[in-house]
């Protein structure tokens, strides 16, 4: 049997001729390379096919599908099951690029193998140097003509450029060792420069090709004038002045602030229509509420909930995915996850929190275009299952941060996503407080109370500096009453405070201060 291989004549069990002085043939060429690419796929090279294939560089193939074949066979070097492994990736290509070999490859690469047994690591090597002679020769050929014609025909820039390109491949021929091991290096840096730019190529087309299965014509309503004639909803907010109908939101919470006591007591205002913060209208969720809990172990979770007291519990689904994987890039997941969602109805659907959501997503979570896609995931989710509203709690990379200086941690891309941003933080007291700014929302800071019996939430009070200024002087009026006639010395060591606050908090305290020994200040109680 005769296989056509991109015009190479082979012949099963035919031994490759020897090289021949006046020049290889292309006969000759193909029997060497299948040589080189047998020697690769035999198990029995394994502990000697790492030193051959430095020797040799699948560029100076003549045969287009040899160059193929003998990358792939590259690629899983040393690996028991090797030709399985070639075999399999071969199928996968494009069969004109094998030269229409895919219903022949296993018997081709069988008997590759079967010529190359019993060959050495230095036969090797010497058909590797004459198949690269042999593209040196007709690289060399090609400049040498257009050279010539360059110089016939007086275009001086193009006979440079051959001219230069002739010295570069006449250099690089392996005539001796310090220039042959040059060589090597040049041929696999090609070689890796090669496999790169076309798993770059390949990313890119595969992610085309994802993106077109996904998308559909936007919906579109006319001019300005049509779009003004559609009524506004009834409903605009999910909790009045927190979270608009439709809207995402962002819960950016400092480490152990409280993320999850605050979705919970958001899941018991959404299901049982409680004002939301004990303050905030909450319009009731015609459908369920859904939780992707990451974070906390079921069983620590359950106990929570029950702390909560939610009235209406068929109206919350939980999916517990502590320590199991769920990565949201992958179209299968998506398609899961949307079918998960419309099955129970979910209308509101909670991530907490944002950094595990991530995971199998985002490498980098300072990557604009990796955080960027992810939430376009989520997006694209709520779409198409139904979701009108989605939270997801996140975090600020500092344990203190002033007022309006709160930022989640990673990408910009993460902030200038949601419709709402909740901050929550906490002080040096262990106090929580919670401002919120976004679309129709703007909370300023205020003081947040925990209820402990049922793990609820109230919002009310002054800001972080007016409570903290107010601790600062029920602090030093306690101290002034237990030490009457006491100096700014001994207030400022008792309290941990610098002169400047000490002096600050006195004068706003309603302390009295009389001159002292000393010119010292003593202090009491008006």
């Amino acid at each position: 049997m005769s296989i056509d291989l991109n015009k190479a004549i082979y012949v099963p069990g035919q031994r490759a001729a020897a090289p021949e002085e006046s020049g290889p043939s292309t006969e000759a060429l193909a029997g060497w390379e299948r040589l080189l690419i047998g020697y690769v796929l035999d198990p029995a090279n394994t502990d000697t096919v790492g030193n051959v294939i430095a020797q040799s560089d699948p560029g100076d193939f003549l045969i287009p599908a040899h160059e193929i074949v003998f990358r792939a066979a590259v690629e899983f070097a040393g690996k028991p099951d090797i030709r399985t492994l070639v075999i399999e990736r071969l199928i996968d290509l494009n069969p004109r690029a094998l030269g229409g070999l895919n219903g022949d490859i296993t018997v081709y690469l069988m008997d590759c193998v079967e010529q190359a047994r019993g060959f050495s690591e230095r036969e090797f090597g010497y058909y590797a140097g004459k198949v690269r002679e042999a593209r040196i020769v007709r690289e060399g050929r090609t400049l040498a003509r257009l050279l010539d014609d360059a110089i016939v025909s007086g275009n001086i820039d193009t006979a440079w450029e051959a001219y230069g390109q002739l010295g570069s491949i006449l250099d690089g021929r392996p005539s001796a060792a310090p220039d042959r091991e040059h060589a090597d290096h040049q041929a696999l840096v090609r070689d890796r420069l090669r496999y790169r730019r076309a798993d770059d190529e390949a990313r890119e087309l595969f992610a085309n090709e994802q993106h077109a299965k996904s998308w559909s014509p936007p919906e579109e309503f006319g001019s300005l004038a049509d779009e003004l004639a559609i009524p506004e909803p009834e409903v605009s907010f999910r909790f009045k002045g927190m979270l608009g109908a439709g809207h995402n939101a962002l819960l950016v919470a400092t480490r152990k602030a409280g993320k999850t006591t605050m979705v919970n007591h958001a899941l018991r205002c959404l299901a049982d229509g409680e004002p939301f913060l004990g303050r905030f209208e909450t319009t009731p969720v015609d459908g369920r509420i859904a939780v992707f809990n990451y974070e906390v172990g079921a069983e620590q979770y359950r106990k929570w909930l029950r702390d909560v007291g939610i009235r209406n519990t068929e109206k919350v689904s939980l999916l517990h995915l502590r320590g199991k994987r769920l990565p949201i890039g992958d179209p299968r997941v998506r398609e899961w996850i949307v079918k998960w969602l419309r099955a129970r109805d979910i209308k509101v659907w909670v991530l907490d929190p944002y950094p595990r959501a991530a995971v199998g997503t985002v490498a980098d979570g300072n990557a604009e275009m990796q955080v960027g896609t992810f939430l376009d995931h989520l997006d694209v989710i709520k779409a198409e299952s139904g979701v009108e509203e989605l939270i997801m709690p996140a975090h600020t990379p500092k344990a203190k941060v002033e007022s309006g200086d709160e930022s989640a941690s990673g990408s910009q891309r993460l902030e200038g996503w949601p419709d709402t941003l909740w901050y929550l933080t906490k002080d040096e007291a262990d106090c929580r407080f919670l401002r919120a700014e976004g679309r129709d929302v703007d909370v300023a800071e205020e003081l947040l109370t925990y209820e402990k019996a049922n793990r609820s939430l109230r919002l009310g009070g002054w800001d972080r500096k007016t409570v903290a200024k107010n601790r600062d002087v029920e602090m030093l009026r306690e101290f002034v009453r237990d030490n009457p006639g006491c100096t700014q010395n001994a207030i400022e060591t008792a309290c941990g405070w610098g002169p400047s606050r000490t002096k600050r908090t006195a004068d706003v305290s309603g302390v009295r201060k009389e001159p002292g020994p000393s010119r010292s200040v003593l202090h009491y109680l008006t």
